[in-house]
């Protein structure tokens, strides 16, 4: 039987001593061990990534992302890992959970365990990551981005084929996409944008807006302010989805109030007028 295969993601900068700490428990636990770079800033060609490929499945992957985040950047490149193996090392409870998970494991098992060190050029990187099992295939992305990231492959998925081609520290993408799939697990200043557990993005209506100016596409609320608005749209001036100038139903007679008020008013005060002396 094989022994549990771990991956410790070393963090950016590295915190060699709680590295140190949980490789002790690991080889304690009989597992299997793989210490790598922090693997959002490994480039794409790394020789890294066939290595974690071939260890697939994985039965626990440690590193300081979010799991949501981990799980979407591991499943681009192919490899497996279970829903409950992406282990934030910031979530203590979490990482005792998968030591001992790990242990229940390894304690079938008469094959001592080994610790591999694998080495690997870093570049300090910032790009998205795509949620697919959240991922719509909408395109609302790819046609928003000014860069050139996204494409769309022939089965219709749509992908980040040009990582490096995003503009630092920019996560507008991640606010229109209407099903919430777009991460960028270094972005600090939303835990939804960085896929922190229970968080789902709220979409930036600025932005959405932007969308429909620049591409031209048609709104699915509003359908283009063309035919017949639907009922949520009863009265407002604009589309809350596109921002387009809604047209105004005209008002059956009777139905203007304070119109009706006025003109009583104008009557009562010619009444007035003729009474006098």
């Amino acid at each position: 039987m094989r022994n549990a295969q771990v991956v410790i993601a070393q963090p950016f900068p590295e915190d060699a001593e709680a590295v140190a700490g949980l490789l002790a428990q690991c080889r304690q636990s009989g597992a299997q061990t793989t210490v790598i770079p922090h693997p959002y800033h490994l480039p794409e060609g790394s020789a890294v990534w066939p290595e974690l490929q071939r260890l697939s499945p994985i039965a626990a992957f440690f590193s300081c992302l979010h799991p949501r985040a981990l799980r979407a950047l591991l499943h681009h490149r192919g490899i497996s890992v279970p829903e409950d193996g992406c282990v934030n090392l910031a979530d203590e409870s979490a990482v005792e959970r998968a030591l001992a998970a790990i242990g229940a494991v390894a304690g079938d098992s008469a094959v001592a365990s080994e610790t591999t060190v694998l080495e690997g050029r870093l570049a300090e990187r910032w790009y998205p990551v795509i949620d697919l099992e959240r991922c719509r295939n909408c395109g609302h992305c790819l046609q928003f981005c000014l860069f050139g990231v996204y494409s769309q492959d022939g089965a219709g998925q749509v992908t980040v084929t040009n990582p490096d081609n995003c503009k630092p520290g920019c996560p507008a993408c991640s606010r229109i996409c209407p099903a919430g799939a777009i991460v960028f697990p270094l972005y600090t200043d939303d835990p939804a944008i960085c896929g922190a557990p229970g968080k789902f993005v709220t979409l930036d209506a600025e932005a959405r807006r932007m969308y429909y100016s620049r591409t031209g596409a048609t709104c699915p609320l509003c359908s283009g302010a063309e035919g017949e608005l639907p009922p949520e749209l009863a009265g407002q001036k604009t589309c809350p989805e596109c921002g387009r100038a809604l047209p105004q139903a005209p008002q059956a007679p009777g139905s203007q109030p304070v119109l009706d008020e006025i003109d009583a008013l104008i009557a009562q005060l010619d009444e007035s007028a003729r009474r006098s002396p």
